[in-house]
């Protein structure tokens, strides 16, 4: 195991013991990151195992992210207040998952690796809605604790790692028939954003003792 994967591992398990000890566990937003941290292991587990024993084992990225995007739905959606937001996100979700058996069902096989549309769909979305966190935030005129609040962590995490995806997936995708080694190597990138995107999902569960009283004006559910 790499020194990447190690450091990967501990993050994934420290941001899940935190998020079982902690009474902000129970607020609605957060209420999905256990499971989704829980899921995030399990399948990182099985995936390393099929790979270790020399069997197919992309198709584990595929089942996945099917998951982590409506987990991921349910967090925008108790955190953003706004009726059409909410409707924004209902949309992506149900254009995500008919693009998902979509493309499975005429473009490739599901025991392929999905680095390509549907990553990109993914990547899409989760880059605007955490965005829009940012444009919700200067807009509002509510005050809370900033270096303390959780959401604000877990969507500069998000924004960083999925557009960085975004360009990497993009590359890879004008890259893959001209040079596959580089196109490989340009994966990288989404692997060490995705380590920078798991580094916040504990900070909900002791954010409380990070930083000195601060605060910012805006409008996002608490």
């Amino acid at each position: 195991m790499t020194y990447l994967k190690q450091i990967y591992y501990c993050l994934l398990f420290l941001a899940f013991l935190l998020s079982l000890f902690s009474a902000n566990r129970r607020k609605q937003p957060l209420l999905v990151f256990p499971y989704l941290l829980l899921v995030g292991i399990c399948f990182q587990i099985v995936e390393d195992i099929l790979e270790w024993v020399r069997l197919p084992h992309t198709f584990i990225f595929n089942i996945y992210d099917l998951i982590e995007y409506p987990l991921y739905t349910f967090y925008f959606y108790f955190l953003y207040i706004g009726r059409r937001i909410r409707t924004v996100i209902i949309i992506a979700l149900i254009i995500y998952i008919s693009s998902f058996f979509l493309y499975f069902t005429f473009v490739k096989s599901f025991w392929e690796e999905s680095f390509s549309s549907l990553s990109c769909i993914q990547a899409i979305f989760m880059t605007f809605f955490s965005l829009y966190f940012f444009y919700d935030l200067i807009q509002s005129n509510r005050y809370f604790h900033l270096p303390s609040y959780p959401h604000f962590y877990i969507n500069t995490a998000n924004l960083i790692h999925f557009s960085l995806s975004l360009l990497a997936l993009s590359f890879n995708a004008v890259l893959n028939k001209r040079d596959p080694i580089l196109a490989d190597n340009v994966l990288y990138i989404t692997r060490l954003s995705n380590i920078l995107q798991n580094s916040p999902k504990g900070t909900p569960y002791f954010q409380s003792k990070l930083t000195p009283h601060f605060s910012i004006a805006f409008q996002i559910q608490n």
